[in-house]
């Protein structure tokens, strides 16, 4: 594979092409991306990429990985792609939020991966990110947004009581004879906070006495 690619449209078939795989050779920089438009996925990891290639608007985009290169900003081109929702830009080389600025005017991008990259070690990494760019639900792999918390709780609640009634199935105890994990925790801290308590109000009585 070149070092250089350029795609043009005297092929025909870059016309009907929607999913890119150039990932793993040693591509430097990638020419005619923005004459693709029913494109829709492009991966270009491991390579030597020092910018992202230039996209024209594409309706069609949803899905970029450019991860293990080395990327040092993302291009204002990459806006374009109104509708891109997953964006994995992991071990790269950028530094700061201003070389993903772009990034922020993605209104449906969902999925981002920056975790390998300078910037994900700043103090205030996540907290930029998560304002900047209100829609993303899942960063670098963990998925945090409210409707997938709730359903893993309840999943987790669900499996509990699973697993309660199979042992006291096993055990032969009637159903409820187990106390659920989180209620013996909540006992637990209760008792602790009237021991404390008494403590407190034997302490008082002391002094006055």
């Amino acid at each position: 594979m070149p070092q250089n690619l350029i795609l043009t449209q005297k092929n025909q078939i870059f016309n009907i092409l929607f999913i890119l795989v150039i990932s793993h050779n040693e591509i430097e920089r990638i020419d005619g991306l923005d004459k693709l438009k029913n494109l829709t996925k492009l991966s270009a990891s491991y390579n030597k990429f020092r910018q992202i290639p230039k996209f024209g608007e594409n309706e069609n985009m949803k899905e970029i990985k450019i991860n293990n290169n080395k990327i040092t900003f993302v291009h204002e081109s990459l806006s374009n792609l109104v509708n891109l929702q997953v964006v994995d830009l992991g071990n790269n080389l950028i530094t700061n939020f201003s070389q993903i600025e772009p990034l922020y005017k993605l209104k449906k991008l969902t999925n981002l991966i920056l975790k390998g990259n300078p910037i994900a070690n700043d103090p205030d990494y996540k907290k930029t990110i998560l304002e900047n760019i209100p829609e993303l639900r899942i960063l670098d792999g963990e998925r945090f947004d409210p409707k997938f918390l709730n359903r893993k709780e309840k999943r987790k609640v669900i499996d509990e009581i699973k697993e309660r009634e199979e042992k006291e199935k096993k055990l032969g105890l009637k159903p409820g004879a187990l106390k659920p994990p989180h209620l013996k925790k909540k006992r637990k801290i209760n008792n602790m906070k009237n021991q404390l308590k008494n403590k407190a109000e034997s302490l008082k009585k002391k002094q006055k006495d």
